[in-house]
This record gives structure tokens, sequence and C-alpha cells, in this order.
């Protein structure tokens, strides 16, 4: 993802102790509220934008219609980055379980 700042590191050792898990976790959903939050402002500023595209090509040139190119990329960017936060976290999840399992053997 884009906006990630904080990244495991593979060779790292997850998980040693319930202090240590608890934290990840607490850490994991602080990172996925901050995701969320950010989706829905770059989506609500998307939609005041939109209106004011089709107000500005509407005023500076009528015969193009041109606004369509900026809502069609906006609209494509925020769906890639929505489908990131709620389809991407659901494998890095499993990865995690994975790890886990693994260092436990």
């Amino acid at each position: 993802m884009i906006f990630r700042l904080f990244q495991t590191n593979s060779n790292q050792k997850i998980m040693k102790n319930p202090t240590q898990n608890q934290s990840f976790k607490y850490l994991q959903a602080k990172r996925r509220a901050r995701d969320l939050r950010i989706l829905y402002s770059i989506t609500i500023a998307y939609c005041m934008l939109v209106p004011f595209w089709i107000v500005l090509n509407h005023y500076t040139n009528p015969e193009f219609q041109w606004f369509w190119f900026p809502v069609t990329g906006g609209g494509i960017s925020i769906l890639i980055f929505a489908l990131d936060i709620f389809a991407g976290k659901k494998w890095e999840d499993n990865k995690i379980k994975e790890l886990m399992e693994k260092d436990k053997s």
C-alpha cells in the first residue's frame, strides 16, 4: 500500500509473548483506523471536487467534456486504495497468522 508507515520486517521474530501480541494488535488496529480515515477523507474530497470540475468545464470549454478524465482517474484511484484496504488486509492477516504458527514450531 502506498500510505503504509508501519511495516514489519519479514526476518523479524513476531509475537514472542502476550504483551507483544497485544501491542502488535493495537498497532494493527491503529493503522487500519488511520487507513480508513484517509480513505473517507479522500472520498469526501473527491465528491466535493467532481461538481467543481463539472462547473469549471461548463464555464471554460462547454464543447469538450474534459471533466470525465479527472473524474475517472480519481474514481479508479479511490477504488484501488479501497480494495487494498479491504481485500489486502485479509491476505496480510492470514500471512501474519501463518508466520506466527511457523515461529511457534
